[in-house]
């Protein structure tokens, strides 16, 4: 679930107002290395989809599905499908425990999950959230023993 949420996050960009004069320690200077000044009431918008790829973060294979690279890695604010801090979303262990329950459901009924969808690229439609245009699997029942 780690990997399937950091390559396509529920809510791809998200952005924060700041209440007081603060500063960021990174984003600043021509190499974006320096501190970066925020004024009271500046919007700081960021783009957590584009985060989640980023190279310099992820190795160079940023953009492949590779559930292996979570059996050892532990993340901070590279990492934010459910946005952190304070105001992280309240809805994320809800959310985690139903899809685990739902994975957990498919993997008990069905043995084989096939992909139906002959295009090498998937479509998403990009709104406040994202979703999957479209989703062709076929599901074989697994049978009884």
């Amino acid at each position: 679930m780690s990997e399937v949420l950091r390559l396509h996050p529920i809510v791809p960009e998200n952005g924060r107002r700041a209440v007081r004069d603060t500063t960021l320690p990174r984003g600043g200077g021509p190499d974006g290395a320096s501190p970066i000044y925020v004024r009271k009431g500046s919007e700081v918008g960021y783009n957590v989809h584009i985060m989640h790829r980023r190279t310099d973060i992820w190795g160079p294979d940023a953009n492949e599905f590779k559930p292996e690279r979570w059996s050892h890695l532990k993340t901070g604010w590279e990492y934010l499908p459910f946005n952190g801090g304070p105001r992280i979303c309240l809805g994320q262990q809800f959310a985690l425990t139903e899809a685990g329950y739902v994975i957990a459901r498919i993997v008990q009924r069905f043995d084989r999950v096939e992909n139906m969808d002959p295009s090498p690229v998937t479509k998403h439609r990009f709104t406040a959230t994202t979703s999957p245009v479209n989703v062709f699997v076929k599901l074989h029942e697994a049978v009884s023993s």
